[in-house]
This record gives structure tokens, C-alpha cells and sequence, in this order.
């Protein structure tokens, strides 16, 4: 389920952990899952809470609580969002635990439309007293359980 994707817009993804699945359902089921922002939490159960703070076009600024896994405690922060073109859905977040929360999902349409590949990045680093390891093990725990769980939801459709 991991690869590797450089591109113009993205070129240096050396930071980030990369994770993809092919998902049974069309581009659009999977991006409504990604944003109808009121329903995440109910998809994604670690995502205890979003609010939308602001939207300027394709802009969004959102505050969410998540619930990492243990030890970790619950995380409230802030986060920006650009959506592209039902396409991508990139997110700069901001908290005083993670230093750097950055990445993206993008979608790209296969078999006509039936089918959609989903690429998963993020880059996170550690602040304060957070140990670098359990941010790492976190995402290569949680990253591939984000995707099965929006593969699970988008084939519900």
C-alpha cells in the first residue's frame, strides 16, 4: 500500500510518509467523504470534532480535535485547507504538539470514472516534548487505517 509520487507541484516529498489504495468507488463518493467537513467524525472516529472557522474560496480554515492513539491525549488545533479542483486536499495544521502537519490526499480517476486511486502524504514533526518515534509510529499506524476506513465508507455507497 506505500509508494512513491514526485510531480511539479510536489516536488520534494522526502519528508513525508506516502500510503495508497485503490478504492471501488468514483472519484466524487471518495472526495464527499474528504469534505463534507460536518461528517468526517462520523467516517473517521479518531476525529472527535470539526468546526469550520472560515472559507475563502477554496481556503478553508477548520478547528478539530483529534484523538491519536495512546498515550497520546486528545489534540485540538487549527487547520488550513485547500481544496483542488475535487481533485487534491492539501492541510497545513497548527498545534503546539506537532511542529510541522502537512499533507494531502489526491485522487485520481480509474476505469472510467468507477474506480479511484487515493495517494495519502503527510509530513508531521514533533515539538516540545513530544518524542520524534511516536509521532512516526502514529503515522504508520494511523495512515493505513485512514485509508481502509475511507475504502470501507466509499464502497458503502
Amino acid at each position: 500500500m506505500r509508494s512513491a509520487i514526485r510531480s511539479k507541484e510536489t516536488p520534494d516529498l522526502s519528508k513525508y510518509e506516502i500510503f495508497d489504495i485503490e478504492i471501488n468507488a468514483s472519484p466524487d463518493v471518495v472526495w464527499s467523504l474528504l469534505t463534507t467537513y460536518e461528517e468526517v467524525p462520523k467516517v473517521f472516529g479518531f476525529i472527535t470534532r470539526i468546526k469550520r472557522l472560515r472559507q475563502t474560496g477554496p481556503i478553508l480554515l477548520l478547528e478539530q480535535e483529534v484523538q491519536p492513539l495512546p498515550p497520546v491525549p486528545a489534540i485540538k488545533y487549527t487547520v488550513e485547507v485547500t481544496e483542488d479542483k475535487d481533485e487534491k486536499l492539501s492541510w497545513d495544521g497548527r498545534t503546539p504538539y506537532i511542529k510541522v502537519n502537512k499533507g494531502f490526499f489526491k485522487l485520481d480517476s480509474l476505469e472510467g470514472g468507477t474506480k479511484t486511486h487515493v495517494t495519502f502524504a503527510c509530513w508531521a514533526e514533533a515539538a516540545l516534548l513530544v518524542p520524534v518515534f511516536v509521532v512516526r509510529l502514529q503515522q504508520k499506524i494511523i495512515m493505513p487505517k485512514v485509508l481502509q476506513i475511507l475504502k470501507d465508507h466509499a464502497e458503502k455507497k
